[in-house]
């Protein structure tokens, strides 16, 4: 019996996560410097283009990941564009090079319909973050045990495509990246299934100044991280000042956005619902009593921006317990004003007098 091939929900959070990285040109040109350096250096990356990937027939198109860009070549006369065409893949699939054939094909026809266009050739790259080491087969090689072979050899689709598996790459190669952003994402990709060396280098992971960055990177690495409570937490408080800072940071904004991530992170790093109200309202205390959100940090044991950000969401308390005194629902007080329910329902039961 052929093995079934995975539901795609098998690579969340890594479909999406490729995705949206590969979609910022400044990490495309990373990609191809770092990984393919003889085939950047003829190229005009300056002109990379992301491009549309309206040619796949939506009855094939097996992945959201799927990612393409034009780009010129250097020092041409004429503008010479020729198309990238990512493809990711977080397990192996024996029949990889007939999707990508489908891609490379479906790209030609629709150039060779539109008479204003010469047709670009296809460079395909695919990028493989799975278990185990894989190399994926080519359509001649997917015929290579028929019997009659030889015979139809001549005829069979033939053509390469650049192949990177990241859990293979020397973890010195990824620390050479320049690009942070990209540095972050290739080594918390390349150690998908090692949480040992996740932990290692989660100070790599996180270093990074973008506050979107710090929050799509850490949402990504704390739903994919295999460690208990415990140890992630002994983990962060043996982490420079810097480093925990922005990890804590990217934490509350996971909270106060109120995505499940958020959530799951909140667990994972010990600090349960109970923990977390009683944070708040020792900020919201020593705040009104003027202490100094240095001094707090300093007596929780907490970032000073941990406790900066949550003080700026308590400035939205009176119009919390306006809307709770109109019988509102913690829920969609939260969601109207942007913030946790958990931050509703501790104010909440600071006005019952519970705390």
């Amino acid at each position: 019996m052929k093995k079934q091939t995975p539901k795609k929900e098998v690579l969340h959070p890594d479909d999406h996560f490729f995705s949206v990285v590969m979609r910022k040109a400044a990490n495309a040109r990373a990609y191809l410097v770092n990984f393919y350096p003889q085939l950047s250096q003829q190229l005009d990356l300056d002109s990379l283009i992301l491009g549309d990937t309206s040619f796949i027939n939506p009855q094939f198109k097996t992945f959201d990941s799927d990612i393409v860009y034009r780009c010129r070549f250097k020092d041409s006369s004429e503008e010479l564009y020729f198309s990238l065409l990512w493809e990711h893949k977080a397990y192996k699939e024996e029949e990889v090079a007939i999707q990508i054939g489908l891609y490379i094909f479906q790209a030609l026809y629709k150039l060779s319909k539109d008479k204003d266009k010469k047709l670009e050739p296809v460079i395909p790259l695919l990028f493989y973050n799975g278990k185990g080491k894989w190399k994926p087969k080519s359509i001649k090689e997917l015929f290579q045990e028929h019997p009659f072979f030889d015979i139809f050899k001549p005829y069979l689709p033939s053509f390469d495509f650049l192949f990177k598996n990241i859990t293979g790459t020397p973890h010195e190669e990824l620390l050479a990246i320049e690009e942070r952003f990209f540095r972050s994402a290739m080594v918390a990709m390349a150690n998908r299934y090692n949480a040992d060396l996740l932990m290692e280098y989660i100070s790599v992971i996180f270093d990074n100044d973008d506050q979107d960055h710090l929050k799509f990177v850490g949402t990504y690495f704390f739903a994919i991280i295999e460690r208990s409570p415990a140890e992630i937490k002994k983990a962060i408080e043996n982490l420079e000042l810097t480093i925990k800072s922005k990890i804590m940071s990217t934490l509350t904004r996971l909270r106060e956005e109120g995505k499940q991530e958020g959530l799951k992170v909140g667990k994972q790093l010990g600090l349960e619902e109970g923990e977390y109200k009683k944070e708040v309202i020792a900020i919201r205390n020593m705040t009104l009593k003027k202490v100094s959100a240095v001094d707090i940090a300093e007596f929780l044991s907490l970032s000073l921006e941990y406790v900066q950000q949550i003080q700026k969401v308590l400035k939205k308390e009176p119009s919390i317990i306006a809307a709770l005194a109109k019988k509102q629902l913690p829920t969609r007080i939260a969601k109207k004003m942007k913030v946790s329910v958990w931050l509703v329902e501790v104010i909440r039961d600071l006005q019952k007098g519970k705390h």
